[in-house]
């Protein structure tokens, strides 16, 4: 499936009909970031010999992110928004999801600090049920207008904060999110020299260390995997003591820019330093920023950054950035891979003359309505499905998915379960223990069959359906396993 989307996106991008439905505006910019993509991409090719690792492919739940949300979390919509996210990228194929947490949200003295420790139990239920994987991001907030509204709990919260009081307050919230949420993954700090501008605090190398250290001794890690990271844009300094932590699990890397050589460069010379010691590459955000090396250098504001995504013609441009992801991410075995704006799998809004000269605020909200609607009916943009079918590439036996559903099992041994003939002409078997009930899907998400099982072992047959891939959720009181199998 992957090739085929592959292949007709690749022709939509070097179509010259479609070439000509850039606005001028914007026009040099697309073409210096198809010129550098493809450069990116060639290269990547040519280092890839093939082979297919598993990594679990994943999208940022941006309605449910507490830096971005604030005190709209505890809006009843925003559960509701947050729910039908997961739900529409489970429909489309996508198995993982990151949530952002930032520091004060559950420190047990922040206002409402309860409440959002509720909804957030909600939407681990929600992705939890449908068998996903789980990244939660807890760094810093942000008091800085510069980086977006300031929630004003926050801003009185951390009136006079020191770094003494953000590594004990911190500490309290991460056992918080291991003990109550239990993610599969959980970044600790990330991008020093961007919460150093946001919030005031010091973020040396030395002090960032010393931050990790403390969240890190004598914690009790529950089987969450625990990481810390930076930028690509920022400086190597940071990645060359932090993996050295020995309790750290992943080094998370952020990656945006790719102009200059942030991309291919500075993300593979940052991913050899992680891989030579021992350490594995999570990816927390990725997503392509539509500047230039002199309009970064310039201080293009984020906003204006931002407001640029929200447009139709950059669809074949992110594509190719997402092959060249894939393609890096199977290069140097990275585990999980997070798109940090991905509501744009969902939809968009086509350019108007004029457009460049708006807002941030007169083009983003119109364009969320679009994009809400899609998520509520299930409506996918071609961009979306061509990200779901590195997930299915990657998963189909490469990385099928385990989740606990209950926190109290001291015997978390994985299941073991067969299933067999996988490739299959329809008629299959599924065989283990302690199964209690199989749900079928296909690749758009609609259920095809639902099963109790009484004994270890059934037969089941879907010779009647289309040749594909298929997702089976295993599931009793205690586990999801998530599987895949195809039919030819």
């Amino acid at each position: 499936m992957k090739k085929l989307l592959y292949i007709l996106l690749i022709t939509l991008i070097i179509n010259a009909d479609l070439q000509s439905q850039v606005p001028v505006a914007y026009q040099s910019l697309y073409d210096s970031l198809l010129t550098k993509l493809t450069i990116i991409n060639n290269d990547l090719t040519n280092r890839w010999n093939g082979t297919q690792n598993c990594t679990y492919f994943s999208s940022e739940i941006l309605t449910a992110n507490s830096l971005v949300q604030g005190s709209n979390l505890l809006n009843p919509n925003a559960l509701v928004l947050s729910i039908n996210n997961i739900k529409a990228l489970d429909s489309m194929g996508v198995n993982s999801i990151r949530l952002g947490i930032s520091y004060p949200t559950l420190v047990s003295n922040f206002p409402n600090s309860s409440q959002f420790l509720d909804f957030y139990q909600q939407v681990f239920q929600e992705a939890r049920s449908r068998g996903m994987k789980i990244l939660v991001q807890c760094t810093a907030t942000h008091t800085n207008p510069a980086y977006g509204p300031v929630d004003p709990d926050v801003a009185a919260f951390c009136s006079g904060l020191t770094p003494t009081r953000y590594k004990i307050e911190k500490r309290e919230m991460i056992e918080t999110i291991i003990d109550l949420l239990t993610p599969d993954y959980l970044t600790i700090e990330n991008e020093p020299t961007t919460w150093q501008d946001a919030i005031g605090l010091d973020y040396s190398v030395d002090t960032v260390v010393s931050y990790i250290n403390y969240f890190l001794n004598d914690i009790n890690k529950n089987g969450v995997k625990i990481g810390a990271g930076q930028g690509t844009w920022e400086p190597i300094d940071y990645l060359n003591e932090e993996v050295q932590i020995v309790d750290l699990d992943y080094i998370d890397l952020h990656t945006y820019p790719i102009f200059g050589n942030f991309f291919d460069d500075q993300l593979y010379i940052y991913s050899d330093t992680v891989i030579a010691h021992n350490k594995s590459i999570v990816i927390g955000e990725t997503w392509l920023h539509k500047t230039t090396l002199a309009e970064y250098i310039g201080g293009i504001t984020l906003q204006e950054i931002q407001k640029r995504n929200v447009f139709s013609f950059w669809e074949t441009i992110d594509s190719l950035h997402f092959d060249c992801l894939y393609k890096y991410s199977q290069i140097y075995n990275v585990e999980f891979l997070n798109l940090y704006w991905s509501t744009y799998l969902f939809g968009n809004r086509d350019y108007v003359l004029g457009d460049e000269s708006q807002t941030t605020s007169d083009l983003i909200p119109p364009t969320n309505i679009i994009i809400f609607n899609n998520i509520t009916n299930y409506s996918f943009q071609l961009l979306g499905l061509f990200y779901a079918s590195f997930d299915v590439d990657s998963m189909q036996t490469l990385c099928d998915t385990t989740t606990w559903i209950s926190k109290n099992c001291s015997d978390n041994i994985i299941p073991h379960i067969l299933i067999y003939p996988n490739p299959t002409t329809g008629v299959f078997t599924v065989e283990g223990k302690d199964i209690q009930s199989i749900e079928i899907t296909n690749i758009n998400g609609q259920t095809i069959k639902q099963l109790s099982i009484d004994n270890n072992q059934l037969s089941i047959d879907l010779s009647n359906q289309p040749k594909g891939i298929y997702l089976i959720k295993l599931k009793n009181n205690k586990f999801v396993v998530v599987k895949k199998i195809v039919i030819r």
